[in-house]
């Protein structure tokens, strides 16, 4: 971590390359499953499109297999892509071969480009490469050091995949995780971010191609300059989550099912099933979706015969199960929850911990009432930090979605309204979640296909004021995302970094709210010490001595037992092997913005005002953190 220069940029190349073979790999495996489907896309960028998800799904199943029986180390991992890279070899040497070919044609292609054309794509260009300079950096992510890179090190460091109930997202539906094992195993976390982009480009490649099915190539750019020119999107881009990878897969799943909706066939469901159960692998929230895609198979097969309708249900359920299963199966097995820790609890999960828990979920938004969720369209921007985990005054949807209140009083194409009340029914499923805005990325490309359809159909009505106002919204949002790109890049400042002139360690110190705290951990107490961290979840950077809290509540329920009592508290602390608390200024402003019920407030003036004057001496201090040793016995 203490290192620049040559190794510096080594360790950059090396996640490249990786990612590289990986993608490369992927790609012919999707594309083997297709042509085994006969599944006909429309052209090779929508063959890409879903075969390089579908791919990458696959090759994730392996490592979780690997992972299951127990066989984490590097060796089995390069025997499994070894093994992949020789049954695909004619696809991916095929796409090779056909990527370098159209890559020839690019340049001359954008010279042909009407000026309008050629900017969007500067600007698309000056994007991704400000994210990719994001992507290169070490992991500072919140969500990515609590169990997104953290899972899989523990189940590295475990030698196997194992049930994790300190770490409670480290036990849903890990899809994307299984691939970034596979860069830990190897050495690299940047990997992770580097995929997670991908799976963004992805994302905005699927938006073209499903807008240039159904309005024509240029209504694709335009639906994907609408999502690009969200200008949060580049930065949850950048980071090592898996949310890309997740509204992939359901976006590439309403992609099938409209499809299917239009032409009847069946290969077209299947790949709709396979990608629903590849979402359902990546996130629970993928559930209710799951749901509405089966009610949208039940409505495409309603004047079909009772068999074919039998047939439909069978395979697009069936194969949707079969392939997201062996996530919830586990849990079942091994913690007596599907879902496990959220509901119903589990192992080393009691009643009082999944409510907390779950009331901490269920406190985004602007409340439960039904005048709040008939607001919720407006209060996503009104309001959008009582929505937000991560920057919060620039997480909200694109600008011109509430341009979509426009949307009955047009005439779009009969397939957009299938679109739209699909959209409609995962919104409602959104609204009865956790009300985070980036849980509705999913819903965003959709969004950009109907916002598009409106545009055009402005266009239509009125020729030469709806151009110039096409262009001047879609020129308007690009620009805006480019700019916070910018000011994003000036504030993490990542050039140093990627250059090899400055540390990871430099890096994550200043970038860090706790990297020092927890350096100091590491260096200066005894291996035998075990640190709480209060309200703060991320422990990737750190080794066993570190606590951390992923459920935000650790401490709030121990003082609550202890009935608030110091000595007692203090006691059950020591039985527990804990020596040490850490106290995160940053994470207790946070987690007291999700209070309702004013528990976590009462545990932290406990701390506060009691319980460190008594039994704690303080050993370190920042700006941010406070480490202190317990000292009643």
């Amino acid at each position: 971590m203490d290192y620049t220069g040559a190794r510096a940029l080594a360790d950059h190349l090396f996640a490249i390359g990786l990612l590289a073979a990986v993608l490369l790999l992927s790609a012919g495996i999707g594309l083997k499953l297709i042509r085994w489907f006969r599944i006909y896309p429309a052209g090779h960028l929508e063959t890409i499109v879903f075969a390089t998800p579908l791919g990458l799904g696959f090759f994730a199943y392996g490592i979780l297999a690997l992972g299951l029986l127990g066989f984490l180390e590097a060796q089995y991992f390069a025997l499994w892509f070894v093994v992949l890279w020789l049954w695909s070899s004619r696809e991916w040497g095929g796409l090779a071969l056909l990527g370098m070919d159209r890559l020839k044609k690019v340049i001359p292609a954008v010279k042909r480009s009407p000026v309008g054309k050629k900017l969007l794509l500067l600007a698309f260009f000056l994007i991704l490469f400000f994210t990719i300079l994001q992507a290169l950096t070490p992991p500072w992510d919140y969500d990515g050091l609590m169990y997104h890179l953290q899972a899989p090190r523990q189940f590295l460091d475990m030698g196997r995949i194992l049930p994790l109930p300190d770490n409670w997202g480290a036990n849903g539906p890990l899809t994307t995780e299984m691939i970034y094992l596979f860069g830990l195993r190897f050495g690299s976390d940047t990997f992770a971010k580097l995929l997670h982009l991908s799976y963004a480009i992805l994302l905005v490649t699927a938006t073209f191609t499903f807008g240039r099915r159904f309005l024509g190539d240029r209504g694709g750019w335009i639906a994907a300059a609408i999502l690009v020119g969200t200008p949060i999107f580049p930065v949850w881009a950048s980071l090592a989550y898996a949310d890309m990878a997740w509204a992939l897969y359901e976006f590439l799943s309403v992609y099938a099912l409209m499809v299917w909706l239009i032409t009847k066939r069946r290969e077209w469901l299947l790949i709709a099933a396979l990608v629903t159960g590849f979402a359902l692998g990546s996130k629970y929230i993928a559930l209710g979706s799951a749901g509405v895609f089966g009610l949208v198979v039940l409505w495409g097969s309603r004047k079909q015969s009772l068999k074919d309708i039998s047939r439909n249900v069978t395979i697009f359920g069936g194969v949707a199960l079969l392939v997201g299963s062996p996530w919830y199966l586990k849990n079942w097995l091994w913690t007596g929850n599907p879902v496990y820790p959220l509901y119903f609890g589990g192992l080393a999960w009691p009643e009082e911990r999944v409510r907390l828990l779950m009331t901490y979920l269920y406190s985004f938004g602007t409340g439960h009432r039904i005048s709040d969720y008939l607001l919720l369209p407006w209060n996503v921007y009104i309001r959008n930090e009582s929505f937000s985990t991560f920057l919060g005054s620039i997480e909200i949807p694109s600008l011109l979605y509430p341009m979509l209140l426009l949307f009955p009083f047009l005439r779009h194409k009969k397939s957009l309204y299938y679109l739209a009340a699909i959209l409609l029914l995962r919104f409602v499923i959104w609204a009865a979640g956790s009300h985070q805005i980036r849980f509705l990325l999913p819903v965003f490309p959709g969004l950009c296909i109907l916002t598009t359809s409106l545009l055009i159909g402005i266009e239509a009505k009125y020729p030469n004021r709806g151009e110039i106002l096409t262009a001047g919204l879609i020129g308007g949002v690009v620009a805006s995302s480019l700019l916070y790109s910018v000011i994003f890049l000036n504030t993490v400042q990542p050039f140093n970094v990627v250059r090899g002139r400055e540390s990871k360690m430099h890096f994550l110190s200043r970038r860090l709210a706790d990297y020092r705290a927890v350096s100091y951990i590491q260096v200066s107490l005894s291996p035998a010490a075990r640190v709480q961290f209060l309200w703060d979840g991320r422990g990737y950077y750190c080794d066993e001595r570190c606590l951390p809290d992923t459920d935000h509540g650790k401490w709030t329920l121990q003082a609550t037992a202890a009935n608030y009592d110091p000595y007692l508290l203090s006691s059950k602390l020591r039985q527990a092997g804990i020596s040490h608390l850490l106290f995160s200024v940053e994470d207790l402003d946070f987690i007291l913005q999700h209070d309702p019920s004013g528990a976590h407030y009462k545990a932290a003036t406990f701390f506060l005002n009691k319980f460190r004057e008594i039994c704690a001496e303080q050993v370190y201090r920042d700006d941010n953190n406070e480490i202190y040793r317990i000292t009643c016995q």
